[in-house]
């Protein structure tokens, strides 16, 4: 979600504001559709640890896998939001991603700051492939570590219920191409012509290399991935910490609030209610 936001912020920072709500709105589909069909694969796995009396993380990389097999939609859903955030061709993200690209080669003048941005530009969508294709690949392919390293019965895995299903349904559908623009490769649909009413310029090579960029990141990544687990192994502790900021917040902003509640409800118990009771 940070990145997309600065993706959108440099959009509109290099002129192109109408680019960056195009992304804003298609976003706002796909993101929420991503955070339910994360909800919906909790949820399930949170009931087979109930119902087979398994104690285990249900949030973790490390209990999952493979789970396409018993969460058919879930994983139908998850995947095509998450085409449409890694900017896959047929999506809305691409095209919304393609309005901003070329906004941003547009605004290059030459400098070398702009140069710099506009070569972070290009950067951003093709780390959006590695992780989304990362999460995807851990959570609904490869080996299930839910037998593995839990020992549930992963037999008795079960769909969320249809109140969760039919939402993800929704947004995985608001997430393909024609909801935004019948020419999936051209990013001048109604949405765009609302949100701009000027003449759109359009570059094809853009679109080409945008749909190239996808194409060479997802290779790298399954190189990288398909025959690993999500281990600890190989990352630095800084990254594996986040660089201690949840260390730093609950340190600092965390043990002060505490100690402010704390204090507050001594003197709610000794002092108010004593005064009103």
């Amino acid at each position: 979600t940070v990145s997309q936001l600065g993706f959108m912020i440099m959009a509109a920072g290099a002129g192109h504001p109408h680019a960056a709500m195009m992304h804003l709105a298609v976003h706002a589909f796909f993101k929420a559709g991503l955070f339910l069909g994360a909800g919906a694969v909790m949820y399930a796995l949170h009931h087979l640890a109930q119902t087979s009396g398994i104690a285990f993380n249900a949030q973790s990389l490390h209990n999952m896998g493979g789970l396409r097999r018993q969460l058919p939609v879930t994983a139908l859903t998850f995947g095509l939001c998450s085409a449409a955030l890694a900017g896959v061709p047929l999506f809305t993200g691409f095209i919304s991603k393609d309005a901003i690209l070329t906004g941003m080669w547009h605004w290059y003048d030459g400098s070398a700051v702009r140069l710099a941005i506009v070569v972070a530009a290009f950067t951003v969508p093709a780390l959006t492939v590695i992780y989304t294709f990362r999460m995807n690949w851990f959570i609904f392919f490869g080996d299930n570590r839910t037998v593995k390293n839990t020992g549930a019965p992963v037999g008795e895995l079960k769909e969320a219920p249809l109140t969760m299903l039919l939402p993800n349904g929704v947004l995985a559908l608001c997430s393909l191409w024609f909801c935004v623009a019948l020419n999936p490769f051209h990013f001048s649909g109604w949405l765009h012509r609302f949100l701009h009413q000027h003449e759109a310029i359009h570059a094809p090579y853009i679109t080409m290399l945008s749909a190239l960029m996808v194409l060479v990141a997802a290779c790298i990544t399954y190189w990288l991935i398909h025959d690993k687990e999500p281990i600890r192994g190989g990352i630095s502790p800084m990254l594996y910490q986040i660089f201690y900021l949840d260390k730093i917040y609950e340190k600092s902003i965390g043990r002060s609030v505490q100690w402010a509640s704390v204090g507050v409800q001594k003197m709610d118990a000794r002092m108010i209610d004593k005064f009103l009771h």
